[in-house]
């Protein structure tokens, strides 16, 4: 049914993996060198120096002056410039950062002095080679100001990035939060059930976090959300490292002033007054000086929560887990021209809490889960000659998550209650006994590259394959294989029995994919202000359910073409365009959903018969082997196109506008249906009536840091609209043709409606439409005598989140009878009600002195400085037209939130003692 439907699909984000590897950590060092007069100067010997390791590369200039080093280990670099005849050109201190090429011309005059030119962290806003719209957040940029320890809270800065929700999973420029990529030093650890992020990583071994939003390469695929591309940090010639004591108390921080706004009851908190201490250590350095180094994070913190409530019994319950972040990388140069490093990761998270599929109505149907996982990974890099450059990856990981009720309930030993009212789960843990997922994989990537000059236009050809297996093993049944479904159940335990669905057990079950995919690109400039980046991917992807069938095989094209114009000749100035098509993966919830024992499809129907008081048989309904696919799915696409303008100031300063266009096209759902005997059937298929569009300008100012402060700022302004929001388990196209039947008798002709009549008014605009969205982070710094004082600030504001008048119908069975399928009925369309906006902001200040060749401080960090406590999500979206106490009720309650996670969280403080050297 549509509820055990939504509820196999938001579990299943259970299930972390990592899918297919790009964004090698490399970055591109290019320019030309010219004589006083400006002309070009051929047979030039450059050498790049890594500051911090010592390694260099060299190479000489060609008829045009120009230079390239591409395939460079991320880092400081100088640069030296050298030719018979004229002074030597020397600069320090230039930045390369990843996917990025750091334009520097070198000047070399014929003066007896030589020039010498210290540049500081030269890392340019504006690249005049790439119109991917980047937010780069370095180490020295984000750790000193105030911001959660995690990449995904650094994500939410960045343009067009919502994560209201604050799950992690973000919606990027109108994508649903299951469209993105999570990329750990070239591994994707998105994972291919969900397209959720599926891996956590020790905050301290971060080295910068990427976001890549619009007008993105070809080199990324099955994505039409964002690619946040994580790098980790590597040792360098120096012995360095860091420790750290991070504490909170939850009687430090304020008291919930909210109250629940059906009761009026307080939300107040009891406070627990217990110090939450998270130990973080770091360490790297040679292992061999100037020829192999290695980097290490450890991280262990076992936080006693603060305690929230369930939203309908109010009862208290807290996230206790015990976290262990560990992060191990070695690298190694091979020779001046080819390098390679290996890493180990692991993730272990154990006892956390989640609520699933409406669960958190009471304390019963809340879960307790342990996620464990780790990851093997090596990469090389190397330039063959001054033409050729080569990159490739290795990848082993496996993740396993086990699931167990926090509480246990009391009607019929636990089994999980459904109300069709509020639509959700009471008195039970909705997962069998010892439930869980266990997903290896492995994957294998690798991309050559080519520099050639064509008709006197350089060009970059580069050509790249990802291919990735994967194993999914799942276990995912019921609570003794039993769901109740009821009408009107209050928190006192009372309801109106409707049906009972006793399932057969499906066991553990496995599935196989592959996922390969091809892409060819070529970045050329035409003149001397144009620069053109075109791109073609390629993907294929399949899938085996547990007994072999094939069920996804599909294989897509994504041509993508940007550009740039430099207006002012200076690369300062630039136009930028860029349009493409973007495809997300065929999910493997797909084939999971496909086994010849689909997990929570074959049961047992007993109707409740009001007269005896017991439950009659009905029908037995067995549709795991009768759940079909045409297998020749397409994948969503999305077609873009943007527009837009950057301005640098100074070397590392900037601003920008960029106008979006997104339209989705091919979006994938469930179709369900009855058969003759009335048994439910699912069709997967590309429904040509779902759609979503948006439409988006964003403004952006870019300060990285220099001169002792740095500044991100944007606003977004941005309409998400259309019918179709969700992975796959939306109620669009579901029983065609057919009758429904609502218990508001205002609905259709005194409650009977066709399911056609129903799914017409679930378009709108998306619970995640936010109009208005504006992000701040900064820091600035400052000697005072022997210390060093950082002040750091943040902020958000957001536009409210949208709701809307619902109500839950019913599908009839083809005999005219009520059946237990589900669908929403939208009184005024989505999103037809919206939540006043609301603002946050953050402070920090970091004072550090340093003490025998070491660096001593403390950092202490204040969120919701304003203490703002406005209300950010809904509880109750049940409405009803219609007479009567029970109407009255839910149309009082109509926009109410009773948790206090429908709040924003209270002003709270965190501080940290620090060791760094």
């Amino acid at each position: 049914m549509r509820a055990i439907r939504t509820l196999l699909f938001a579990l299943f984000s259970l299930l972390p993996v990592v899918v297919f590897a790009q964004g090698f950590q490399t970055g591109t060092i290019a320019g030309i060198a010219t004589d006083q007069t400006g002309g070009a100067l051929p047979g030039v010997t450059v050498t790049v120096t890594h500051q911090e390791r010592a390694t260099s590369r060299s190479e000489i200039t060609d008829a045009q002056g120009r230079y390239r080093f591409a395939a460079l280990p991320l880092g400081r670099y100088t640069v030296d410039g050298a030719l018979d005849g004229f002074d030597k050109s020397s600069k320090s201190n230039v930045l390369v950062e990843a996917e990025k090429t750091t334009e520097l011309n070198l000047l070399l005059g014929l003066a007896a002095s030589i020039e010498s030119i210290t540049v500081t962290a030269v890392a340019p806003v504006v690249d005049p080679t790439r119109v991917t719209q980047t937010t780069r957040l370095s180490t020295q940029e984000y750790e000193k100001a105030p911001i959660g320890r995690s990449y995904q809270t650094i994500t939410t800065y960045a343009p067009g990035v919502l994560d209201a929700d604050g799950d992690g999973n973000a919606n990027v420029n109108g994508a649903i939060s299951s469209s993105n990529q999570y990329i750990f030093d070239g591994v994707d650890t998105t994972d291919p059930t969900t397209g959720t992020f599926s891996a956590n990583l020790n905050f301290e071994a971060i080295q910068e976090v990427n976001v890549y939003t619009s007008g993105i390469s070809a080199e990324y695929g099955r994505s039409t959300g964002a690619v946040i591309n994580v790098i980790t940090k590597s040792g360098t010639n120096d012995f360095e490292g860091s420790f750290k004591v991070i504490g909170t108390n939850d009687e430090w921080d304020a008291q919930n002033r909210t109250r629940n706004t059906i009761t009026g009851a307080s939300l107040a908190r009891e406070k627990v007054d217990h110090d939450n201490i998270r130990y973080s250590a770091t360490l790297g350095g040679p292992i061999v000086q100037n020829r192999a180094w290695f980097f290490g994070a450890y991280e262990k913190f076992k936080p006693l929560g603060s305690r929230t409530n369930t939203a309908v019994t109010n009862e208290e319950y807290s996230q206790n887990p015990e976290i262990t972040l560990q992060n191990y990388r070695a690298t190694f140069q091979l020779t001046p021209s080819h390098n390679l490093w290996v890493k180990y990761a692991e993730d272990p998270i154990l006892g956390g809490v989640r609520v699933y599929g409406g669960g958190g109505a009471d304390l019963a149907s809340v879960t307790r889960q342990d996620q464990t996982g780790n990851n093997y990974t090596a990469q090389y890099a190397g330039v063959i000659s001054n033409k050729i450059s080569l990159e490739a990856l290795y990848a082993k990981s496996k993740s396993e998550i086990k699931v167990s009720p926090y509480a246990v309930g009391g009607f019929d030993n636990g089994s999980a209650i459904y109300d069709f009212t509020t639509a959700r789960y009471y008195n039970g843990f909705i997962f069998g006994q010892d439930n869980g997922t266990s997903r290896p994989r492995t994957q294998l990537a690798g991309a050559a590259s080519y520099f050639a000059t064509l008709g006197g236009n350089s060009h970059e050809f580069k050509v790249g394959l990802d291919l990735e297996s994967i194993e999914s093993t799942s276990f995912l049944s019921i609570t003794n294989n039993r769901i109740y479904y009821v009408q009107d159940y209050d928190a006192g335990g009372t309801f109106s029995p409707i049906a009972r669905l006793d399932y057969i057990d499906p066991g553990p079950l496995t599935s196989k994919g592959d996922i390969n995919a091809l892409y060819v690109r070529d970045k050329f400039s035409i003149g001397q202000r144009i620069n053109v980046e075109a791109g073609l991917r390629a993907e294929q992807q399949s899938g085996k359910n547990d007994v072999g069938s094939v069920i996804v095989d599909t294989t897509s094209l994504a041509p993508r073409l940007a550009a740039t114009f430099d207006l002012s000749g200076t690369g300062r100035q630039l136009l930028t365009f860029s349009a493409g098509r973007f495809y997300d993966f065929v999910i493997q919830g797909f084939v999971d959903n496909q086994a010849q024992n689909a997990a929570r499809a074959d049961y047992d129907e007993y109707e409740f018969n009001p007269t005896t008081g017991a439950y009659d048989f009905v029908r037995s309904v067995r549709t795991a082997n009768a759940t079909t696919s045409d297998r020749d799915l397409s994948p969503t696409n999305m077609d873009e196109v943007t527009i837009g303008f950057q301005q640098q100031f100074g070397s590392n300063m900037g601003v920008s506008v960029r106008g979006i266009w997104r339209e989705w096209d091919n979006l994938i759902d469930d179709f369900y249906h009855f058969d003759d005997e009335g048994n439910t059937l699912t069709h997967y298929e590309n429904l040509d009536e779902a759609n979503r569009s948006y439409r988006g300008l964003q403004f952006s100012f870019e300060k990285r840091f220099s001169e002792n402060w740095s500044t991100f700022a944007n606003y977004t302004y941005s309409r998400t609209t259309g019918n179709h929001y969700a992975t796959t388990a939306t109620t669009l196209n579901d029983f065609p043709g057919g009758d429904c039947f609502s218990t508001d008798r205002t609905v259709g002709n005194n409650g009977l409606i066709s399911c056609d009549a129903v799914n017409a008014t679930i378009g709108g605009k998306a619970n995640y439409d936010r109009p208005h969205a504006i992000n701040l982070l900064g820091t600035y710094g400052r000697h005072i005598g022997p210390a060093n004082l950082t002040v750091g600030f943040g902020g958000q504001y957001l536009a409210g989140t949208a709701y809307s008048k619902q109500t839950t119908v019913r599908a009839l069975f083809p005999d005219g009878s009520l059946s237990t399928e589900t669908l929403t009925y939208y009184y005024e369309g989505r999103g037809s009600d919206r939540l006043p906006g609301f603002y946050q902001l953050d402070l920090s200040s970091e004072l550090t002195f340093p003490v025998f060749g070491t660096e001593l401080g403390v950092k202490g960090e204040i969120f919701n400085v304003t203490d703002s406590q406005r209300q950010i999500a809904v509880n109750n979206q049940s409405w009803c037209n219609d007479t009567g106490t029970s109407c009255e009720t839910l149309r009082s309650r109509y926009g109410a939130a009773t948790q206090r996670a429908s709040f924003q969280l209270p002003r709270s403080y965190r501080i940290t003692a620090l060791i760094r050297f």
